[in-house]
């Protein structure tokens, strides 16, 4: 499958039926706009994709990526784009990022500033809940 066939695909109503699209080891160098058109796409295997340098969406149902080997990948959607999808949180199961160097440097960073969030979010709500329960 080429980058034509998957705008092809979409374009032609198809992917609102495809549950997986296997590219791995093939020349792409970025995910089409159109690959967030596959509403029940479940698997997405770029695994040695060695000119790939971007994702720039993911489809909304996805549950497992395989970017194994991109090293040259550095633009992903951040962990708070893959998880979270208009409000509903998205289910992802599996991503394999070995080989990843750039990418799993932004997403520690990723990791780091929303474990930050997260930890202000909880120390807030612990301040309010122990402000709530003292006595008058």
């Amino acid at each position: 499958c080429n980058l034509s066939d998957i705008d092809t695909l979409a374009n032609f109503g198809c992917s609102s039926k495809l549950k997986d699209i296997l590219l791995s080891y093939s020349n792409i160098e970025s995910l089409p706009a159109c690959i967030g058109k596959f509403v029940w796409l479940e698997g997405l295997d770029l695994r040695g994709c060695k000119r790939l340098r971007e994702i720039s969406e993911l489809p909304p149902k996805i549950r497992w990526i395989d970017v194994g080997d991109c090293i040259l990948l550095e633009i992903f959607p951040t962990l708070s784009e893959m998880i979270l999808v208009d409000g509903d949180i998205r289910l992802i199961r599996s991503m394999i990022m070995y080989g990843c160097q750039r990418l799993c440097e932004k997403l520690a960073l990723d990791v780091s500033m929303m474990a930050s969030v997260l930890l202000h979010q909880a120390l807030f709500s612990l301040s309010l809940f122990h402000f709530s329960t003292l006595p008058l």
